[in-house]
């Protein structure tokens, strides 16, 4: 009898892990979110470039990103909705441009230990709020009594972008279409690798051009990036469709 319910779990488990491969690979990991993104060059060159650690080198031209996001469908479970920021910095690698992320607090258990895994420097965030407001959206990290993070976006008010700025936003960094080059584990390990993003479903977006005020708390390592006031371009977007993370390592 025993033996038979050993057996019997066994099948169970053999057959939920075959569910979950099967819509991870159908319906992709990432479903359906919408958030704030921004981006703007560093008000400190010599403090971005200390960020940057071998084998990545500068980019042609540094520039930091931006977001708050609500993941409001994801799946297979035990992945459930939950909310996330970032601040990542372009680097290059082997000849090519993508991104380094620095800090990618999320409010939930399960994305942040499988983020830490792909060299994602996640943690737990006490508060995420991602919330509309008269004039457009406010995205905030909040932990332990600071904010961290704060994404104040206004829609429709863009000013005339440079030429590299216009470059960006229509290429495909706001649709998170460049590789990331992360450590393992995150930051401080040894091993190297890019992780791009694997497209099951066709992508539909939806976006509102305009500007983002940042704010970075002063005890966050890049705080000297963005003085406080700053304002860039960016903009609100809704993504719905499939994506899964691969994860290549290089060294």
């Amino acid at each position: 009898m025993k033996k038979s319910l050993i057996c019997g779990a066994g099948l169970g488990l053999g057959a939920l892990a075959v569910s979950y491969r099967r819509s991870y690979k159908q319906k992709g990991t990432f479903r359906e979110f919408h958030g704030i993104f921004a981006a703007m060059e560093p008000a400190d060159a010599e403090l971005y470039a200390s960020l940057i650690r071998e084998p990545m080198e500068m980019p042609e031209r540094p520039v930091a990103s931006l977001f708050v996001i609500d993941y409001v469908e994801v799946g297979p479970w035990p992945m459930t909705r939950y909310q996330e920021g970032t601040v990542a910095l372009r680097c290059k690698y082997g000849g090519e441009e993508g991104w380094h992320i620095k800090t990618m607090p999320v409010t939930k258990w399960v994305p942040c230990k499988g983020g830490q895994m792909l060299g994602f420097p996640k943690y737990i965030a006490d508060d995420i709020p991602l919330r509309e407001t008269e004039d457009g959206w406010l995205g905030e990290v909040r932990h332990q009594g600071r904010t961290m993070l704060s994404l104040e976006y206004t829609r429709g008010d863009m000013r005339k972008l440079e030429p590299w700025e216009d470059e960006l936003m229509a290429g495909g960094a706001t649709r998170l279409e460049e590789p990331i080059f992360l450590f393992v584990p995150p930051d401080k390990g040894s091993r190297f690798q890019k992780v791009t993003v694997e497209r099951v479903i066709p992508d539909q977006w939806t976006m509102e051009d305009g500007m983002v005020r940042i704010s970075i708390d002063e005890s966050e390592p890049w705080a000297g990036l963005f003085p406080p006031g700053t304002e860039a371009p960016g903009r609100f977007q809704r993504f719905s469709g499939g994506t899964n993370l691969v994860p290549k390592k290089l060294a």
